[in-house]
């Protein structure tokens, strides 16, 4: 089972939502979901939620965006990019490097920008890009935006190479043809790419071909997923530790009490742990002291988690990872769960009638099967050292 946020490198050509949709395909994963969105003719970082991760989608704060984008000069299309039909051509003066400089410097801070018409805004319950495309233009009051940086990287006759860092809701599009305008022209995105999006590393982003490589089991690549945790994602919220006990209340719907949410205003969303460190999902302050269940990615609720020290879960980690890096290879997951169900075994013997929990070992068993299945499937040598390494029946 893969639960987290995948950093993809979005290609050309695809929509966010077919992206999505294609990652989870290639992944095996139960749900996919991605944060913000990218037009189909931009490329670059899109973030993707799976499996349980999806359920924090909402939560993960798209901090600054850094885009690389290139303007034609000389022409306007109804879309402000490549897609539209050109509806304007204007002479391109002779520009010089002072000059655009100038022009750049007026666009960083604080402004306001008119959405386009293209674009995913709705009005009435109407997309914006759908009556555009009914050849209806509606008013659209401005919105404020953030301009942090706006640096020119190449320039030619008829095209100019920017970057820019912005702020959530800044239109790109549009920036290219206020820019070309102040340049005493016209002007239309050429390229775009999103380089980055905060609080997320670049380093982690992976390609649509890193992926099919790993789910063929062709090369290196099928090795390591570099995931961003749950945790990690949310990692803006404040932290609430619960006991054991705590814990497994919140995951019958309780209310329980959290010394971390004295000093937090009601209703304040926090990211909940249990005593070994392990994500449980998000709650909300509830009274002053108390916090209550708003968004628990755990699906097995209610039941003994018997969760991993992190001194255990490092040492099975250490035994059957592939590389220093691996954290989330099948052998590992299998590993990790097979730990927590000879825990649960264990569990069964001072608490039999513990049902909850019988529930909860019937769902680890199965989320053991399924990777199994998909080992057996792709790698049957690896399958087989697993299996024997455990003492598992084939």
């Amino acid at each position: 089972m893969i639960d987290g946020i995948l950093l993809l490198d979005k290609p050309l050509g695809l929509s966010s939502t077919a992206a999505g949709l294609r990652v989870r395909r290639l992944l095996g994963a139960s749900k996919a979901g991605h944060v913000g969105s990218l037009d189909p003719l931009a490329t670059g970082m899109l973030p993707i939620c799976l499996g349980e991760a999806t359920k924090l989608a909402g939560e993960i704060v798209e901090g600054d965006k850094m885009y690389l984008f290139t303007i034609g000069l000389g022409a306007r299309t109804s879309t402000g990019d490549t897609e539209g039909e050109v509806i304007e051509r204007t002479a391109v003066p002779t520009l010089q490097p002072d000059r655009i400089a100038a022009v750049l410097a007026r666009f960083v801070g604080e402004t306001q920008q008119v959405p386009p018409m293209y674009s995913a805004l709705k009005q009435g319950g109407v997309p914006l890009y759908k009556r555009a495309r009914a050849g209806e233009v509606v008013e659209r009051p401005p919105r404020a935006i953030r301009i942090d940086s706006l640096e020119l990287v190449e320039a030619s006759a008829l095209a100019l190479c920017c970057r820019v860092v912005c702020g959530k809701g800044t239109y790109v599009r549009v920036l290219a043809e206020d820019i070309a305008q102040a340049l005493g022209t016209v002007g239309h995105v050429t390229r775009l790419r999103r380089e980055s999006v905060r609080p997320f590393d670049p380093a982690r982003l992976v390609s649509l071909e890193t992926l099919k490589a790993r789910a063929t089991g062709e090369g290196a690549e099928r090795d390591h997923l570099p995931l961003v945790s749950m945790d990690e994602a949310v990692g803006h919220l404040p932290l609430v530790c619960l006991g054991a006990e705590a814990a497994r209340k919140l995951g019958q719907g309780q209310v329980v009490e959290a010394v971390e949410a004295l000093r937090l205003p009601l209703q304040a969303t926090v990211r909940v742990r249990d005593p070994a460190g392990v994500f449980l999902g998000l709650g909300k302050v509830a009274a002053p002291g108390r916090i209550a269940p708003k968004r628990l990615v755990q699906d097995l609720k209610g039941f003994f988690r018997m969760p991993l020290t992190t001194e255990k879960k490092g040492g099975v980690m250490a035994q059957f990872r592939r590389d220093p890096k691996d954290t989330g290879s099948p052998e590992v997951q299998i590993a990790l769960l097979s730990e927590r169900i000879a825990g649960l075994g264990q569990h069964f013997s001072a608490h039999s009638s513990d049902h909850s929990s019988r529930r909860g070992l019937v769902k680890l068993v199965n989320q053991r099967r399924k990777l199994l299945d998909y080992l057996k499937a792709r790698q049957p040598q690896k399958y087989q050292d697993v299996v024997e390494r455990l003492g598992l029946r084939r």
